[in-house]
């Protein structure tokens, strides 16, 4: 796994807290209100990136989601990728 990071006009980044989410958002399988969440970010392309709570970290970090179709799309910077996102340590004694 790698970790990248981008730079992007911070005026095209959109946010959603918690409390903007349906009870159910981080449900597996995912359920239909939060696909129909994301196909209208890309539907209206108001937003480059729309940042969301992260269901593998219980809704305590965020993820970005980027909408390829938006017209600034073409002037996201990869600025630095990282490798190890992992300590060693968590993986120590398993084979």
């Amino acid at each position: 796994m790698v970790i990248g990071i981008y730079e992007v006009d911070t005026t095209s980044v959109k946010s959603m807290e918690l409390s903007d989410l349906p009870e159910n958002w981080d449900h597996f399988p995912y359920p239909a209100c939060t696909q129909t969440l994301g196909a209208d970010f890309l539907d209206t392309a108001h937003n480059l990136v729309l940042q969301v709570p992260s269901c593998a970290s219980g809704g305590l970090d965020q993820i970005a989601v980027v909408n390829p179709l938006h017209p600034e799309a073409k002037n996201i910077q990869l600025v630095k990728t990282i490798t190890q996102i992992y300590n060693p340590r968590l993986f120590q004694g398993m084979k």
